[in-house]
C-alpha cells in the first residue's frame, strides 16, 4: 500500500508543479515560487471524521502546533504524514491531490 501511495503522491506533486509553474512561472535561477496550498477540503474532512485538528494531529503522530503551521503555510506535510492521513481519514488514492495539493488562488489571480 505504501509503495503505491508514494507513486501517487509523486505523480500528484509533479502535476501540481506543472500546473503552478505554467501558470505563475519561475523565479530567477529556475526556482519555483513558494506554493501556498488550500487545505479547506482537508480541514472539512477532518472536522467530519475526527471533529478536531488536535485529534487529527494526534492520529498522524504530529503536534497540533505542527498541523496549524501547515494549514497556515509555514510548514509542509511529509509523504509519511500524508500516507498516515490518507489511512486515518480513509481518502481514496485518486483524491489525494484534492486534499493535499490544491494550490491557493487569490481573487486578483482569478480576474486575470
Amino acid at each position: 500500500m505504501f509503495a503505491i501511495l508514494e507513486k501517487v503522491l509523486d505523480i500528484q506533486k509533479r502535476e501540481c508543479y506543472s500546473v503552478y509553474s505554467s501558470r505563475y512561472g519561475t523565479q530567477k535561477g529556475g526556482e519555483l515560487r513558494k506554493m501556498k496550498y488550500n487545505y479547506a477540503k482537508l480541514r472539512g474532512l477532518i472536522r467530519e471524521k475526527l471533529k478536531t485538528e488536535g485529534a487529527f494531529a494526534q492520529a498522524i503522530g504530529r503536534s497540533h502546533n505542527f498541523v496549524s503551521l501547515v494549514f497556515n503555510g509555514e510548514a509542509f506535510f511529509t509523504q509519511k504524514d500524508i500516507a498516515k492521513a490518507v489511512e486515518v481519514l480513509e481518502i481514496n488514492a485518486v483524491d489525494i491531490g484534492t486534499y493535499f495539493f490544491a494550490v491557493e488562488v487569490h481573487e486578483t489571480e482569478l480576474q486575470e
